[in-house]
């Protein structure tokens, strides 16, 4: 344990942007992407085709609701991120989400 986890502060680091997280809840991350707009364009491609990065999108209160469509790929999602290895800061070119940190400390699997 590092000593802000001993105050209990957890870091956890995406490499690019919350999409890499959506993206783990439907394939297995292993590309890097240098950049948030072609990872968008790929979540939209090939899954959540109405995706906008929006506040208006986030919180609209549809019936099937974006988070409700990620809920059943949670368990998913979980596993992917801890199949990738950590943040290293001499490899920042290689893809990283260590959101399974958070569901670990909450306990939820």
């Amino acid at each position: 344990r590092t000593a802000l986890e001993e105050i209990g502060v957890i870091a956890i680091v995406i490499t690019h942007s919350v999409e890499e997280w959506y993206m783990l809840h439907f394939e297995q991350g292993k590309k890097y992407f240098p950049s948030q707009v072609p990872l968008i364009n790929t979540l939209k491609k090939n899954y959540i085709n109405d995706y906008k990065k929006t506040e208006k999108f986030y919180k609209e209160p549809k019936e099937n609701n974006f988070y409700q469509r990620l809920k059943p790929h949670l368990p998913k999602a979980i596993e992917n991120s801890r199949k990738l290895p950590g943040f290293n800061p001499d490899e920042p070119e290689r893809a990283a989400c260590e959101m399974h940190k958070l569901f670990d400390w909450l306990k939820i699997k």
